[in-house]
């Protein structure tokens, strides 16, 4: 820890508790994750750079008119004023224009199916997500508020049964390695309740923790 002498004593670590409050419902998530995931955005911006090209690339096929004024001052002679007018026509559609429009519409059609899939797997990783989160919550709470403390009476039941030569220090040794296994499968949860909650999180781009 930061500002603290080196013979400073250090607690124990201790871990934070599970939230009482459910996560957002899975609808939520999705609206948030639909509107604010950052690659989901940017899949959205490639489709309309795709469609941008595509117009373009149509626009190509038709004749480009050209219009111009040049005012010309001749000391010797009167001033002069000339008009140009040109026209470019695609006379070489077949070979450039058309393979160039078809390019386009297959680069649009790919960003718009990489844009679906994408929010496939998006809406999928964030149900899936969730309910594993809702799961390890759960469990987790169940551990701390009835299976931890069920098992710590044992072993202090054991340990006075233990004193007045009732049963084996086995049995109470038994009954310590219970609570032991009971606590790292506790952490556990909280573990991966934590990373399920982060996960969802860079999924929809915003916080979700209640």
């Amino acid at each position: 820890m930061v500002g603290l002498e080196a013979t400073s004593p250090i607690g124990a670590v201790e871990l934070p508790a599970l939230p009482a409050d459910d996560l957002p419902p899975a609808d939520t998530l999705l609206a948030w994750a639909l509107g604010s995931r950052p690659a989901l955005r940017a899949g959205a911006e490639r489709v309309a750079a795709a469609e941008a090209s595509l117009v373009a690339a149509r626009r190509e096929l038709f004749p480009d008119f050209q219009v111009g004024v040049q005012y010309q001052r001749r000391p010797a002679f009167p001033d002069m004023v000339s008009l140009m007018v040109g026209i470019n026509l695609p006379v070489f559609a077949a070979a450039k224009q058309l393979p160039m429009r078809r390019e386009m519409a297959a680069m649009r059609d790919m960003s718009q199916a990489e844009l679906l899939n994408l929010r496939n797997e998006t809406i999928a990783r964030i149900i899936e997500t969730r309910a594993r989160a809702a799961q390890d919550r759960a469990l987790g709470r169940l551990y701390g508020s009835s299976i931890l403390p069920q098992a710590r009476s044992a072993v202090q039941a054991a340990l006075a049964s233990y004193r007045v030569g009732r049963v084996p220090f086995m049995t109470l040794v038994d009954n310590q390695m219970t609570v032991n296994r009971y606590e790292t499968e506790a952490y556990r949860f909280l573990a991966d309740y934590r990373q399920a909650v982060g996960e969802l999180e860079a999924l929809v781009g915003r916080e979700v923790q209640p």
